[in-house]
């Protein structure tokens, strides 16, 4: 199996695309840095984010 130890706990970078309401934000890829062949798009609250 995977060791969970070495497995990385975030994954990034991405760009902060818009802010919603009740501290909510739009999480999108930043161009040239795509980690995965689909574009990510994701609405995350703070508590999920980490600075880059």
């Amino acid at each position: 199996g995977e060791d969970k130890k070495l497995k990385s706990k975030y994954k990034g970078p991405y760009m902060v695309a818009k802010v919603l309401n009740k501290n909510r934000f739009v999480i999108k890829d930043i161009p040239g840095f795509n980690i995965s062949s689909k574009p990510y798009d994701s609405v995350l609250s703070p508590d999920r984010m980490k600075l880059w």
